[in-house]
């Protein structure tokens, strides 16, 4: 009785994995997965999900998994399912660990770092590609080594740490040349366009961001164009050339939408909204920041968060609403705060201090040019200090000529 008992089980058992590998299996070769069709794959998620994590648990099925995780992951970025998609990475990390799987575990921790960076988890974010960076250089996966690198660089940009973001990116490209990936050096050349945009090198921004359009337009990467035609947008605006700002971020917005990039349209909304403030059109500007406000309350993205605050606050500035924008700065800044971003705080303290400039409030704008002093020679050098340094110089000069 005990041995029928006993090899009923195992038949149940061995039965219920060939499901699993089966259920793995479809959705790996599913047309859904692989063209990634969005309205598909909203419907099917929570099953896919469960199909997934039902694999987890039988080690044996770990090579099918691990593909169906990759080939869902920018799906699930995409559609902002990002809690659920933390966790799981998490997980399939600790299998790959488990089952000896060193490409697996580059490969995952790389995606989880990225999907920390989308959800505002800096720590997080550091030490995951720290980690894939170390790993890939165990294993010899040169490829992983500069995509991390290129990505890792990419963060840093909105982090203000643009020394380590340009020897890391500049590292990357010559890796994916050497490889001969157009892809990787599509993005990598993204990485530093926005980087010299940040930092006010007009020419050297311009020229990294269309080599990054013309090598996707010559792969047909419709998606990723996205994210060029954007910065070119972010770009524009810092260039105060607002036609050509809208014209980039148009293209964007309508990539972003066809392609199902929720979570990056809220950025593109904020920056048409910027491109608005800069026309002195307050209400289409408030108008398409209120909407972004919107997409980053859903995804908790911290950061943009910051920077429409900022923005309302702007608004609220120009229109002579001075509580509103009083509160709105700080709240920018408290934000700015959290993320350790030292550029985003500089430019709230210029705003305020301009503000404050205007109402004739010149103790208040002492105050914050005294605060601003301190942070402008602490976290910058180079170009960027020296335009800094002229913007305050020009501060004080208005302050004493009042």
């Amino acid at each position: 009785m005990t041995v029928a008992t006993l090899t009923t089980t195992q038949n149940c058992l061995s039965f219920f994995q060939q499901r699993i590998v089966r259920a793995v299996e479809y959705w790996l070769n599913h047309d859904a997965v692989k063209q990634l069709q969005i309205a598909y794959l909203d419907k099917e998620k929570e099953a896919i999900l469960k199909v997934i994590s039902l694999g987890l648990q039988f080690e044996p099925a770990w090579p099918i998994v691990r593909p169906l995780i990759v080939a869902l992951t920018s799906f699930m970025e995409r559609r902002g399912h990002w809690e659920a998609w933390h966790q799981l990475l998490q997980r399939a990390i600790a299998v790959a660990q488990r089952v000896g799987d060193a490409n697996g575990e580059v490969t995952l921790t790389a995606l989880l770092a990225r999907l920390s960076q989308r959800m505002s988890r800096p720590e997080d974010v550091v030490h995951s590609y720290r980690r894939v960076i170390r790993l890939a250089r165990q294993t010899g996966n040169r490829f992983e080594e500069a995509r991390t690198c290129s990505n890792l660089g990419y963060y840093y940009v909105d982090n203000g740490q643009w020394w380590r973001s340009e020897i890391l990116s500049k590292h990357a490209l010559v890796i994916f040349e050497d490889l001969d990936s157009a892809h990787g050096q599509a993005h990598t050349h993204n990485h530093l366009g926005a980087l010299y945009a940040r930092q006010h090198l007009w020419n050297n921004a311009e020229y990294h961001l269309q080599r990054a359009c013309d090598l996707w337009q010559s792969m047909q990467d419709e998606h990723s164009l996205i994210h060029g035609y954007g910065n070119l947008g972010f770009l524009y605006n810092e260039m105060n050339r607002s036609e050509d700002a809208l014209a980039y971020l148009r293209k964007a917005l309508t990539q972003a939408e066809l392609s199902g990039e929720e979570s990056y349209i809220g950025t593109l909304w904020l920056n048409v909204g910027i491109t608005y403030v800069q026309r002195d059109e307050f209400t289409l500007a408030q108008s398409y920041i209120n909407r972004a406000e919107q997409i980053f309350k859903k995804f908790s993205n911290s950061l943009g968060l910051a920077q429409v605050w900022h923005n309302l606050g702007i608004i609220a500035w120009k229109e002579k609403q001075w509580n509103d924008a009083k509160i709105l700065f700080k709240s920018s800044i408290q934000a700015y705060q959290n993320l350790h971003n030292n550029d985003g705080i500089i430019k709230v303290l210029l705003s305020m201090t301009e503000c404050e400039l205007e109402r004739k409030n010149y103790f208040q704008c002492r105050i914050y040019l005294d605060e601003l002093s301190i942070l402008v020679e602490k976290h910058y050098t180079g170009h960027q200090l020296h335009s800094l340094r002229q913007s305050l110089n020009e501060l004080h000069q208005n302050i004493l000529a009042e």
